[in-house]
């Protein structure tokens, strides 16, 4: 599991959404759940490069629209 901290609750959600819409599924967690707003990414040995590269493209595009 790979965590990205985002700034704000709000936020985070923005970009969990965004990234649903890419076809991404990436948990968009929030306090009180955890300390800190986060993308919680789920990377496993059986994704493919091709998804890896979707996904850093996903979350490179939600960012920019951010």
């Amino acid at each position: 599991i790979v965590c990205l901290t985002v700034d704000s609750p709000a936020a985070v959600l923005r970009l969990g959404e965004a990234l649903l819409q890419a076809g991404l599924f990436v948990a968009a967690v929030r306090p009180p759940t955890v300390p800190t707003s986060r993308l919680r990414i789920t990377v496993m040995a059986t994704h493919e490069c091709s998804q890896l590269e979707q996904l850093a493209t996903g979350i490179k595009n939600a960012i920019v629209s951010y």
